[in-house]
C-alpha cells in the first residue's frame, strides 16, 4: 500500500505500526495518536477507492492478550526501506492452568469500534466496509499461551483443553456480534 499512496497517488504515508505506539491501545487514543490515526485511515480509504474497489477492507485484531513484535530490515526490499515485522510466539500471558483461570480476559466496549465508526463516518458514497478481526482461535490460542505452553497444556490438561478454546472462541463471537 505505501508504495501506491506515496509514489503513484502522491499521498503521505503515516507509519502506525506497533514500532510508533499509536495503536498500542486501540481505545484510548491521545489526540496526537487521533490525529495520525486520521490521516492514516483517509488514506486507507482512498487507497481501496482509487484501486475500483466498492469497499474498505481492514483487519483489526480484537482486543486480546498481545505479544512481543520483532522487527528487522525487509531483505527482500531493493531500497532497504522497508521493515518487516512479526509477533513472538514462543511465549505469552498465560503460562500455566493457574495463569488461565485467573487472566484478566478483556472486555470488549463500544470503545473498542472507534476505528470501525471512523471508516463508516468518512466512506465515499457507494462504497463499504469489510471488517477483518485478523487470526481465528487457534492463532489467539498461540498468541496467549506460545508454542510451546499450549503444545504442554494441551498434553497434560487433555479434557480441559476445550474450555481453552472456547473461552477464545466465546471473546471472538462477541467481537463479531458487536460488529453486526
Amino acid at each position: 500500500m505505501k508504495p501506491i499512496l506515496k509514489d503513484l497517488m502522491g499521498r503521505e504515508w503515516v507509519d502506525i505500526s506497533d514500532e510508533t505506539g499509536i495503536l498500542s491501545d486501540k481505545t484510548k487514543f491521545s489526540k496526537e495518536h487521533r490525529e495520525i490515526l486520521h490521516v492514516w485511515l483517509y488514506s486507507t480509504i482512498a487507497f481501496w477507492y482509487h484501486m475500483g474497489y466498492d469497499f474498505v477492507r481492514i483487519e483489526i485484531i480484537p482486543p486480546y492478550p498481545g505479544v512481543n513484535i520483532h522487527t528487522a530490515d525487509d531483505t527482500a526490499s531493493k531500497k532497504g526501506d522497508l521493515k518487516r515485522n512479526w509477533a513472538d510466539l514462543i511465549d505469552g500471558p498465560i503460562g500455566s492452568w493457574d495463569d488461565f483461570e485467573n487472566y484478566k480476559w478483556p472486555v470488549i466496549t463500544d470503545d473498542d469500534f472507534y476505528i470501525h465508526r471512523y471508516i463508516c463516518d468518512n466512506l465515499p458514497d457507494g462504497m463499504g466496509f469489510m471488517s477483518c478481526h485478523v487470526c481465528g482461535v487457534y492463532e489467539h490460542m498461540v498468541r496467549s499461551f506460545g508454542y510451546e505452553k499450549l503444545s504442554h497444556i494441551q498434553y497434560q490438561f487433555q479434557k480441559r483443553t476445550k474450555r481453552l478454546y472456547w473461552r477464545l472462541l466465546e471473546r471472538s463471537i462477541k467481537y463479531i456480534k458487536c460488529k453486526v
